[in-house]
Parts: structure tokens; sequence; C-alpha cells
């Protein structure tokens, strides 16, 4: 029988090592999850002061027309990205200015002196536009934008284009500002 006693006797020192073992990691996980928790807070209340003090900055610069001593920088610095600001905005505002053509309803861009589907002139004032060619084909308005064709451009000579559609050449209408 003491072979027994002493096989229950490791067993129960074994049993005992693996249970302080398994209270150590549950002792360990809740101190885990306690700081994590702390850390948690402590950014929460870091995130509030920074937007206090964006808050105080902001009140301050409104309040004051000109830069006190000392903020002269910083004052320059947002002014000068607030007109940046502004810039932006309006060249966005021009590139998505566009409107539509009188006779065929197309999309066009403002100061464009002619419709680049149907060809019809927009604007009374064509010389102060730089000069370009437009090119337009001979095919119903509506078709010519509403596909895209891989097309290749062929010079004949100065006046003469023609265009190459993998195939048969499509005629071009020329037309010079």
């Amino acid at each position: 029988m003491g072979f027994l006693d002493k096989l229950k006797s490791t067993a129960g020192n074994a049993m005992a090592a693996a249970s302080d073992a398994a209270r150590n990691v549950q002792d360990k996980g809740k101190e885990m999850t306690e700081k994590a928790r702390l850390n948690k807070a402590i950014k929460n209340e870091e995130s509030k002061i920074n937007n206090l003090y964006i808050y105080i900055g902001q009140k301050f610069f409104n309040e004051n027309n000109s830069a006190p001593a000392g903020y002269e920088d910083p004052f320059n610095g947002i002014n000068n990205a607030k007109a940046e600001i502004e810039r932006l905005k309006k060249e966005l505002d021009s590139m998505n200015a566009s409107s539509n053509c009188p006779q065929c309803g197309a999309k066009i861009n403002p100061g464009q002196p002619f419709c680049q589907c149907c060809g019809s002139k927009l604007t009374s004032d064509s010389s102060s536009a730089p000069r370009q060619l437009l090119f337009s084909l001979n095919r119903p308005p509506n078709r010519l934008l509403s596909r895209k064709l891989p097309l290749k451009i062929m010079k004949n000579n100065a006046a003469d284009y023609s265009m190459k559609k993998r195939g048969p050449l499509v005629s071009v209408r020329v037309f010079d500002l």
C-alpha cells in the first residue's frame, strides 16, 4: 500500500500545482485587464485635454485679429493655410463647373469655343482662345461620346486628317479656331 499512497500523494501535489498555476494565470489576466482599462481611461483624459487645447487655440485665434507677440508664425501659418484652402476650392469649383451644348446637350467646359460633339459654336469671342484643332467624327452626335474607341490619328497633309479605327477609315471634320 505504500506505493498507492505515494502515487496518491504525488497526484495530489500535481493537482495542487496545476490549480495554483491556473489561479496564477487567472490573477495575471485580471491584472492585465485592469491595466488595459486604466490605460484606456488615461488616453480618454489625454484626448479631452487635447480637444480643450484645440478649442482654446481656436478661440484665441478668432478673438485676436492680429498676432500677439510670440504668436506671429502660427498665426501666419493658419492664415496662409486658409488662403491656400480657398484657392484650392476655387480651382476645384472651376474644374467641376460645366454646362451643356444648346444644340446637342453634350457636356462642355467653360470657355470652350465649339462643342466637341456636334461642332456648333458656343462663344462669340473665339479670338481670346488659343489656336487649336477640334476633331468631330461624321457620325450622329449621340454616338460620338457614347463609346470610347481606340483611334489612331493619321496626318495626310497640313489640312487633311483621318482617323483609323481597326480597319476602315472614319472621316473627320477639322475646325480651325
